[in-house]
């Protein structure tokens, strides 16, 4: 076993060589690396569904458990939103098929705008320090 850093590095560069060279000796396409090399977009798509999903989730929960604690009605966001599609209606209605598409919708538009912010901050913002 090498004892010094230099005798070590200049081992794995001989091992790394070797194992080009065996992989170059494959039939068919060249072996794929792991994490591919670029801006991995489908990584940044599926991370900020999850984390925009994750969010509304958070956004509602706290909607919920704040109108409890002031004595509101705790389904008061969703009604809200549902004036975008029953207008005045929605404030007054007690439809629970209603209140599931607007809850389905708002946790879609969380994970659409997720996925784009995190896309657009992984791709355009400067490379942090420290990271």
């Amino acid at each position: 076993m090498p004892d010094d850093e230099q005798s070590t590095l200049s081992l794995i560069a001989e091992h790394r060589a070797a194992i080009a060279r065996l992989e170059a000796q494959l039939p068919g396409p060249p072996v794929q690396t792991w994490p591919p090399a670029g801006f991995y977009l489908t990584y940044y798509v599926v991370s900020g569904t999850i984390l925009g999903i994750l969010g509304s989730i958070t956004s509602f929960a706290c909607h919920v458990i704040g109108s409890l604690l002031v004595h509101q009605d705790p389904l008061r966001v969703l009604r809200v939103y549902g004036t975008v599609f029953l207008g005045p209606a929605a404030l007054s209605t007690h439809d629970l098929d209603f209140f599931m598409l607007v809850a389905v919708v708002h946790f879609a538009v969380g994970a659409a705008a997720g996925a784009v912010f995190n896309v657009l901050v992984n791709r355009f913002a400067p490379p942090r320090a420290g990271v």
